[in-house]
């Protein structure tokens, strides 16, 4: 009898050890329970103080992103919760990340040789006139020459009494014979004399300083009339504008030569018609 009551004295106490430790057990869960519902402490978060930026010594960084106060709230369960969209808290963390370096563009193929076009070759200038750059001549302006005027025909030359400019030396006197005889062809010993060629005066009744001298032209043709030789004013009149006015007097057939047939040499003796009212 006293083994059995010494052991229901031993279940006894081991049942009482089992409460005592199932109570403490279901003390610390509750206690637990109640830690974990109390509210937790705000984070706060300065916006102006810059990040600090950690240097990355070793080949892998982690990057850690730190949220702003309310984003964070706590469930049910005692476990923190984000109020953010993760796509948003995910875009902060990559936006806070390092961005890699662009790889830098390769440098472009060299140019195909055979595409290069030929570089043109440059133009030469054209020859310059010497005498362009000649300095102006002492007395001139140093401007360019202006247009070449027109000269005046031999009609007007004739009208013009400015144009009649006297010089006697050209005029042979008794030394015509000589000159003469130098004009004649074959089968003749002296040029064949031909009828004297009366000169119009075109001045009218204006009087020259010096009246005009006789003068002579000498004439070659052949059978048909062509003229082989001349006319020419081998002794002039005294005047240059009266010997051009005989010669074109004979060459424009004004003045009729003799027909004798056969290439011939004839010397005319001019004879201007000027007034007799003139000294």
């Amino acid at each position: 009898m006293e083994q059995l009551g010494e052991q229901n004295q031993i279940k006894t106490r081991k049942r009482s050890r089992s409460g005592l430790f199932i109570g403490l057990i279901a003390f610390s869960v509750l206690a637990h329970g109640v830690l974990l519902g109390l509210p937790w402490p705000e984070v706060e978060f300065n916006p102006e103080v810059a990040d600090p930026v950690l240097e990355d010594t070793s080949e892998s960084a982690i990057e850690v992103a730190i949220l702003p106060a309310g984003t964070v709230q706590r469930s049910d369960e005692g476990e923190p919760t984000s109020t953010e969209p993760a796509s948003e808290s995910a875009e902060s963390v990559v936006a806070r990340s390092p961005q890699p370096a662009s790889p830098q563009s390769a440098p472009p193929p060299p140019p195909d040789p055979d595409q290069i076009p030929p570089t043109p070759l440059p133009t030469p200038e054209p020859p310059t006139d010497p005498t362009d750059e000649l300095p102006p001549e002492s007395g001139s302006s140093g401007l360019s020459d202006p247009d070449p005027v027109t000269p005046p025909t031999l009609e007007e030359r004739l009208q013009d009494v400015a144009a009649y400019q006297h010089d006697g030396t050209k005029n042979l006197g008794s030394g015509v014979i000589t000159e003469v005889a130098n004009w004649a062809v074959a089968g003749q010993t002296y040029p064949a004399k031909a009828d004297t060629l009366e000169l119009p005066y075109e001045l009218g009744d204006t009087c020259l300083d010096n009246a005009p001298l006789r003068g002579t032209l000498m004439v070659v043709v052949d059978e048909v009339g062509n003229f082989m030789r001349g006319p020419e004013v081998i002794s002039s009149t005294g005047y240059d504008v009266l010997d051009d006015y005989a010669e074109d007097f004979v060459r424009t057939g004004k003045y009729r030569l003799p027909d004798d047939g056969g290439p011939k040499a004839y010397s005319v003796d001019i004879e201007v018609l000027y007034p007799d009212t003139c000294p």
